[in-house]
């Protein structure tokens, strides 16, 4: 999370809802955050393969040199400011947050199977409305856990990574498990300057601003029943009893 956090960038937005760009963005290892109500779009120049993802790619010993190709005409042709095209940014009605990439995805030739998937540049996105400081800091964490594991870890393979489904649910356990913890750490900051200002006044503060009933709180609830302590070796293995047990309390979405 420390690295995650010292990534991040807040550039502005310009009336025509284009972001602006991070000087020598493809040459960063760059967390781009902005914050938009669910009505709002806006466009991204920084986007798709960037040196980060290029060199990842590079360092993969079971990569074709054809294919390690094709990825450096798209970093090359990248660099070049005539070249980007601007990708649209929103968030759906009831998100919280979003973090986004373009994906390029590779199978056999002449095959519909992806057997290899190259994660680009990724973005997160916010909801401008959301006013409790534990769910702002909650959903910051959990999208900058996936941002973070974009670039630490962009290359999927097949043969190597096993089921594209299986890495993603893991990956969703552990960023709802960092999101559910520091937004515990935030509540309590706020319970206790709740009760330094207004004292007995407000008895029901706590049940007000739990996080339990939260969809962080559900999930880490669950992957502590199934799976143990935030430290133990299984923490977040997508077994089968864990997608089970996501999908009876209704929570398949979260990784389908």
């Amino acid at each position: 999370m420390a690295k995650a956090v010292d990534c991040a960038r807040v550039p502005s937005i310009g009336a025509d809802g284009v972001i602006a760009e991070v000087p020598d963005w493809h040459r960063q290892r760059i967390i781009p955050i902005v914050s938009l109500y669910p009505s709002e779009v806006a466009y991204t120049t920084m986007d798709g393969i960037a040196q980060e993802q290029y060199n990842a790619v590079l360092r993969e010993p079971d990569l074709d040199n054809a294919v390690k190709w094709d990825f450096a005409a798209m970093y090359f042709r990248n660099t070049k400011k005539e070249n980007r095209h601007k990708r649209e940014l929103r968030l759906s009605r009831k998100s919280g947050g979003r973090t986004t990439a373009v994906t390029v995805a590779m199978g056999p030739v002449g095959e519909e199977s992806v057997t290899t998937r190259v994660v680009g540049q990724p973005s997160i996105i916010v909801n401008e409305g959301i006013h409790r400081l534990a769910e702002m800091v909650d959903t910051l964490g959990h999208e900058m856990t996936h941002a973070a594991d974009y670039l630490d870890y962009p290359v999927w393979m097949l043969d190597r990574d096993g089921a594209i489904e299986q890495r993603d649910l893991s990956y969703e356990l552990r960023a709802y498990a960092i999101g559910n913890r520091i937004g515990k750490i935030a509540l309590d900051w706020s319970h206790r300057i709740v009760r330094r200002r207004w004292g007995g006044l407000l008895p029901s503060i706590g049940d007000s601003l739990s996080m339990s009933s939260t969809v962080a709180g559900v999930v880490e609830s669950i992957r502590q029943r199934v799976n143990g302590d935030f430290l133990s070796p299984n923490a977040f293995d997508p077994n089968d009893e864990i997608i089970k047990a996501l999908d009876d309390a209704g929570l398949k979405s979260i990784y389908s």
